[in-house]
């Protein structure tokens, strides 16, 4: 019964042992994060760690851009052998405002911004609600 992997209709399955890996996993990376903190190269880490980041959410909204555009673009470098970033859009318009996001001490604010890719459609006002009849 302890191998019996879960009904994940996703993902891995998590068995006690997957389970106990993740866990094993998080508290190394946290361990690391925490001692990387507190050390001389913590502002680094914060910068890299933000454009990771802001170039993640660019990915996820459809934007083609790679990870190494934005850490071009944060530290003013053309990578030789990379395409020009385009001039009629700027993808680090709001890279300002996730940066202020990310440094809000409520730890959700920085996706709370966030545009959704799901809405309710424009008719979806155009009809009458819908009450109790009494």
């Amino acid at each position: 019964m302890a191998d019996m992997p879960s009904p994940a209709s996703y993902g891995p399955d998590y068995t006690p042992q997957m389970a106990a890996a993740i866990a094993s996993c998080t508290a190394s990376i946290s361990r690391l994060d925490a001692r990387i903190s507190v050390s001389s190269a913590a502002s680094a880490w914060n910068r890299r760690a933000t454009w990771s980041g802001y170039a993640r959410a660019l990915q996820l909204q459809s934007a083609e851009v790679d990870e190494i555009d934005v850490f071009s673009w944060g530290c003013g470098l053309q990578i030789p052998g990379r395409p020009l970033r385009s001039t009629t859009l700027d993808l680090f318009d709001r890279f300002d405002a996730w940066a202020a996001a990310l440094a809000d001490p409520d730890p959700l604010a920085w996706r709370d911004t966030l545009p959704t890719a799901i809405s309710a459609p424009a008719v979806a006002t155009q009809h009458p609600a819908v009450g109790c009849q009494s």
